[in-house]
């Protein structure tokens, strides 16, 4: 593989640019001698944008900087902040100048980057009339950023480039355009990452952009229309998207995906300038181009040119040209050739720039999704120790509440003796002590006999030690209600700043993992590729649905809920769908639709994934059930759960495994999938009218809220979206036998133990001989809940999942743990897999009516 330079990628580029210099100076002459200004405005910022954004990618700075002057300028006079005149446009052309000549001492002996910037700084200054007093300051940040003298060591990569003229419209693209039109995989030069990583990550979102767009378009064309402003608008925004990654493949040296991108606009150009009627076929084949162009960015050493040529022949038959069989075939790129763009259409205001794909935006960061989970694992570590915190807040309220007890009881002890030995004294006791009370030989009581009417009771001296005492502990109180008093103040302000940083850690969990967050549209153009190609390979007429694409989840949980989603859509148009004629013969349309809706319920994401097919056969399913003794010919069960034998490993109602949909791998293995993420999955169907999954994911593996409940003395928690409702079990909503069962109202669930299901406590404890009132968990959804039973909660918190580690990879029933604020570690348990959301036994004993 050949390795190009970035100097000889800059030489390409800047005689590339060299191109687009006569078409600019004419745009810029034409600008007062033509009313439609507007025109000749949008083609120079469109053309100055591409030179500024691409300049900026493969590292000409100095370039980069003086095309941001003159598009600056350009905008003003479109927003009306300059005028139209000698002057502006004198000093426009200047700048083309100056392009011009950077441009030309690339190709040859080199440049001086930093004279060039700055006669062109100066120049834009005076037209805005800045003093020049100030130019030195303001042009030195500019010059610090670039090379004094800029020369390229590697030689031109070839002679010359293919130009073309503005005004010319060229042929659509034939074979002999996409490189590799013999068949063989093409080489493509070795291109540095950081160009790459560039290129995917913008491609990617125009890929999706030109998706939503013909999704639109063909929710919108049903049958032959003329070409309206809003259709219109949506072919310029294609036309567009696709211009960008033509021009920046150009430039990076995939010929062939800008080869095939400008096949692709050649068609766009004629339909948007020249077509006046758009139908369902033209959708269609605008579909196939951008799949192809799709599967062309995704592997650009193979041009898929069987499919290119089929689609340019289509091309050619619309737009009424002769085909490539007709046409004299040329070869017209090398590996690493550019093609020069074309000026197209103004762009909107809220899609400004052309080629600003690789322009480094200022309100944008691009960071490594590692160090994004490094902060999120971070931030769980604050909210653990935050925890802690917390928790050391509740002892020491524990020890004011200890404080303050033992103050009143001081107190109560101090009144009591007051009155039980002062007032006995005030009223005549001749003595409160034995002679034996004296303290280092003082009296400090009565003698017997002694006169007790001259005793003043203010002569503290003659007070006895008892008394003194007393006074003591009076004072004692005071002390301690002071001191009560300020710790209690100091705990106020702590647990205010404690509310404070809880709020503010609250926000800072919420925005990291919205850093983390994106929307479900990221799968919206592999999902509708992947029902376009079944389509075509099944012979099926099929069209899917997507809704909720603006949902966002974690990227981590959208990550590994794509390859179920996937396996699903094959499931449904393989087996669900019908083909034309069977849907016809049953009154139903000819197309078939697959709608994939998204949306919020709680802390979770719902994914419904529904089609209008075939339906489940239940015979079929009962019989493959019996067959493969998940069921016995006596088992009466309802069709919901007769619809769950579906997740059973092993269960497949298909004779032969099927390359598209199943592979061989069963829906057990996409529950599976889908429980890894903490979701659940279940399935509901009707014969003969269509199939529905309903998909549950939390919206973040990192985070959740937890209702902390204790079995057994010991601490465990689950999801507190899992949680339907609470309820103190009694006596007469228990029953044990034959079934354990719960009944609430009029409906009778499935119970179940948690200590049992665990193995906590004595083996063979039975619950029907105690007098035991549990607290009762209702979990499951509205359409089929079951009861759990533990013995206290002890509240709800937000915690932080941690995994179980490599040595304890899966243990059943158990989704991960979470660390409290003491160090202890719970487990956050998987109830729908702990209890398997399995009724059939309580169907059969209260039966419900089966099937």
């Amino acid at each position: 593989m050949s390795q190009v330079s970035s100097d000889e990628i800059i030489r390409g580029y800047a005689e590339e640019v060299l191109t687009y210099i006569p078409s600019l100076k004419k745009n810029i002459g034409l600008l007062r001698e033509n009313p439609d200004r507007q025109k000749y405005l949008d083609k120079l910022s469109e053309r100055i944008s591409t030179i500024k954004g691409a300049s900026a990618l493969i590292g000409m700075e100095g370039l980069s900087f003086i095309t941001s002057f003159i598009l600056g300028a350009v905008n003003d006079i479109k927003e009306g902040k300059l005028e139209i005149s000698d002057r502006s446009c004198a000093t426009l052309s200047f700048g083309i100048d100056k392009i011009d000549e950077y441009c030309t001492g690339l190709t040859g002996e080199g440049v001086n980057p930093r004279d060039i910037l700055k006669k062109t700084i100066q120049a834009f200054r005076r037209l805005y009339r800045l003093p020049k007093d100030k130019d030195e300051k303001a042009i030195a940040p500019f010059l610090e950023k670039i090379p004094q003298h800029h020369v390229l060591s590697s030689k031109p990569v070839k002679e010359s480039f293919p130009q073309e003229d503005e005004e010319q419209k060229t042929e659509p693209a034939n074979e002999s355009r996409i490189p590799g039109s013999e068949g063989a995989p093409v080489e493509i030069p070795e291109i540095m990452p950081e160009l790459l990583e560039s290129f995917y990550e913008e491609a990617k979102e125009h890929l999706e952009d030109l998706d939503r767009i013909l999704n639109a378009l063909e929710s919108e064309i049903k049958d032959k229309r003329d070409i309206n402003s809003a259709c219109k608008e949506m072919i310029r925004r294609m036309r567009r998207s696709v211009h960008t990654i033509k021009g920046a493949a150009a430039v990076i040296g995939l010929s062939t995906i800008s080869a095939w991108g400008h096949a692709m606009e050649d068609f766009l150009d004629w339909l948007y300038e020249k077509a006046d009627k758009i139908d369902p076929e033209i959708v269609n084949i605008l579909m196939d181009s951008e799949d192809l162009l799709a599967s062309i960015v995704a592997d650009p050493k193979n041009p898929g040119t069987l499919k290119a040529k089929a689609i340019t022949e289509r091309y050619a038959k619309l737009m009424g040209r002769p085909t490539a069989k007709d046409e004299t075939e040329v070869e017209e790129q090398a590996s690493t050739c550019m093609i020069v763009s074309k000026d197209h259409s103004p762009d909107s205001e809220h899609d400004p720039i052309s080629l600003e794909l690789f322009a480094k935006s200022s309100n944008t960061l691009r960071v490594d999704a590692v160090k994004i989970d490094e902060l999120v694992n971070l931030v769980g570590e604050i909210m653990i120790s935050h925890g802690a915190f917390e928790q050391h807040m509740n002892h020491l309220m524990d020890n004011i509440h200890r404080l303050e007890n033992a103050k009143n009881y001081i107190r109560e002890i101090a009144r009591e003796m007051e009155i039980g030995f002062e007032v006995k004294a005030l009223a005549g006791v001749k003595s409160l002590v034995t002679k034996d009370s004296y303290d280092n030989g003082a009296r400090t009581g009565f003698a017997d006999g002694e006169d007790f009417e001259d005793f003043d009771t203010l002569e503290l001296d003659r007070y006895s030690r008892l008394n003194l005492i007393i006074r003591t502990l009076n004072d004692s109180v005071i002390d301690l209600s002071a001191i009560d008093a300020g710790i209690g103040n100091l705990y106020s302000e702590f647990d205010g700043n404690l509310n404070r940083q809880r709020i503010l850690l609250s926000e800072l969990q919420d925005k990291m993992m919205r850093i983390r967050m994106l929307p479900m549209a990221t799968l919206s153009n592999k999902l509708r590729r992947t029902v376009r190609e079944l389509s075509k390979t099944l012979g099926k007429n099929i069209r899917l649905i997507i809704k909720g694409e603006k949902i966002e989840l974690d990227r981590l949980v959208l990550e590994k809920i794509t390859d179920p989603l996937m396996h699903l859509l094959r499931n449904a148009a393989d087996h669900g769908i019908e083909t034309p004629e069977i849907r016809k013969k049953s009154g139903k349309p000819a197309r078939g639709i697959i709608e994939l809706l998204a949306f919020h319920d709680g802390n979770q994401v719902v994914i419904r994934i529904s089609d209008d097919g075939r339906g489940f056969d239940y015979d079929l399913i009962r019989k493959k059930a019996v067959d493969l003794s998940f069921l016995s010919e006596e088992d009466r069960i309802t069709k919901e759960d007769l619809a769950a034998i579906i997740f059973k490993p092993g269960f497949s109602t298909c004779d032969s495994i099927s390359e598209v949909s199943g592979r061989g791998v069963g829906m057990d293995v996409v529950r599976e999938n889908i429980q890894a993420i903490k979701g659940s999955i279940k399935v509901s169907s009707e014969t003969g009218k269509g199939t529905s999954f309903t998909i549950r994911i939390p919206l973040t593996l990192t985070a959740i809220r937890a209702l902390l409940f204790k079995i057994k003395k010991r601490i465990f928690c689950i999801p507190l979206t899992e949680v339907k409702e609470i309820i103190r079990a009694k006596d007469e909503n228990l029953i044990l036998k034959p079934k354990k069962v719960f009944k609430t109202g009029n409906d009778v669930l499935p119970l179940h133990f948690l200590d049992e299901i665990l193995k906590i406590g004595k083996k063979g404890e039975d619950q029907a001989g105690k007098k035991f009132h549990p607290v009762i968990l209702i979990v499951g959804t509205d359409e089929k809940r079951e009861a759990i039973a533990v013995d206290a909660l002890v509240g709800q918190k937000e915690i932080v999942i941690k995994s179980t580690g490599s040595h304890l990879k899966y243990v059943k029933g158990i989704a991960g743990v979470t660390i409290m604020g003491d160090g202890s570690v719970v487990p956050i348990l998987n109830i729908p897999e702990l209890i398997g959301m399995d009724t059939r036994e309580a169907a059969r004993v209260y039966d419900k009516g089966g099937i």
